[in-house]
């Protein structure tokens, strides 16, 4: 086999299940696990695990792969077909999909568990640790939409719907929110009506002074 056809397969064996695992892990909890330097910290550590939990199975099939690589090597020869035992199909589907997916799974359910959060913070792994700012957590953390009510510098007050159509800026950029619908809103911070033909309102995160956040009722 190829030199540079090993290094290929080297390299898929010890990224594919950390990346399988941290986009399984991150799709639950995005907001700590989004940032390049800990997403290939998480996904290199996840692989490490992966063929650690395998290892007894994978040094099983050590005379199965030292078969595999001898029929690749003949086949280049003769041009007959390599033959590939079902041991080594369900070990590369374990190692590369089912395991890794189901770690990342089960990390983020511990991820999430109050008991498991001290281990968290000592692996550097937390979301006070992963989070940078408290607008990342609050924005990234809403998944049922809430109000929104932004007093800005000047003293201008607006209001609108933070939905699954409303998008706001996370670090490093600069903040800014897009509310997907803008409202009439009171003193008290009551929303009155819709502002006729709204298809929402922009607001920079840097002219903001207080960003108030109220819950969306049910059904509403």
């Amino acid at each position: 086999m190829p030199v540079t056809v090993e290094a290929l397969v080297i390299v898929v064996l010890l990224g594919a299940p950390g990346l399988i695992a941290a986009r399984t892990l991150r799709a639950e909890n995005p907001s700590p696990f989004r940032a390049d330097r800990p997403a290939i910290f998480l996904a290199l550590l996840f692989s490490l695990l992966v063929h650690a939990l395998l290892l007894p199975f994978t040094l099983a099939l050590i005379p199965d792969f030292v078969a595999f690589r001898a029929s690749i090597e003949q086949a280049m020869v003769s041009g007959t077909p390599a033959r590939l035992d079902a041991g080594i199909v369900f070990w590369a589907a374990a190692v590369l999909l089912v395991v890794p997916a189901a770690m990342g799974w089960l990390l983020s359910r511990l991820w999430r568990a109050n008991w498991a959060r001290p281990l968290w913070h000592r692996l550097g792994l937390s979301i006070v640790q992963l989070t940078p700012t408290a607008w990342d957590w609050f924005f990234l953390s809403q998944r049922d939409g809430c109000w929104v009510i932004a007093e800005l510098a000047d003293g201008t007050v607006v209001g609108g719907e933070f939905g699954t159509n409303s998008f706001a800026s996370l670090s490093p950029n600069d903040k800014d929110l897009y509310l997907e619908k803008e409202y009439y809103v009171d003193e008290d911070h009551n929303f009155l009506d819709p502002i006729p033909d709204s298809v929402g309102i922009w607001v920079s995160g840097d002219k903001v002074k207080h960003l108030h956040m109220y819950r969306v009722a049910e059904g509403g």
